[in-house]
């Protein structure tokens, strides 16, 4: 007897036991222990429950700010406009998803509320998402990426990931609200 998985995608995990007939193999009746039934694939096991048959859940959130602290790393890089005209892109599993922000000349920048700043955001636990920032210039300059985030960590503000021995309180911080 051997036994395999579904695709993960199809979301349902279940076992399905499929019998042998090979030549070295087994017969229907030794196949199967004393009081044991067939557990073929019915109806009722292969349905998925009904939230997962339904759109898959996702909230829609707004771009609505982007903070660089005064004693951040990024405003003493000479490579970057002095304040930089700042734009943030998100990307699911790397591939960009909605429209790039506007460009905000600013080391403190609130964005506008408008469709151009909301993004849907998958409960789907095997997407990650990243942040770029980017100084928009002649040639376009990344200030700095933030990868591996998940559908939770949208509902906070979210912090540039920095060496174990660089403050808290220099970090760029990026945040994000419901939208309606």
């Amino acid at each position: 007897m051997r036994t395999c998985r579904l695709p993960r995608r199809i979301g349902l995990m279940a076992t399905l036991v499929l019998a042998c007939f090979s030549s070295a193999g087994c017969d229907d009746a030794g196949d199967k222990p004393e009081g044991s039934t067939d557990h073929q694939a019915s109806p009722e096991h292969s349905k998925q429950p009904a939230e997962q048959n339904d759109t898959e859940r996702f909230v829609m959130y707004r771009l609505a700010s982007v903070i660089i602290p005064p004693d951040s790393r990024h405003r003493k890089d000479i490579a970057l406009n002095h304040p930089p005209k700042i734009y943030v892109i998100v990307k699911k599993n790397g591939e960009q998803i909605g429209e790039t922000s506007a460009a905000i000349r600013g080391w403190e920048v609130e964005f506008p509320r408008n469709d151009k700043h909301t993004y849907r955001i998958d409960s789907d636990r095997t997407a990650t998402y990243s942040l770029e920032l980017w100084d928009d210039q002649w040639t376009n300059e990344l200030i700095l990426s933030i990868t591996e985030l998940e559908f939770d960590s949208f509902d906070g503000p979210i912090h540039e990931r920095q060496g174990i021995y660089d403050p808290p309180e220099l970090a760029t911080v990026i945040k994000f609200v419901r939208s309606e």
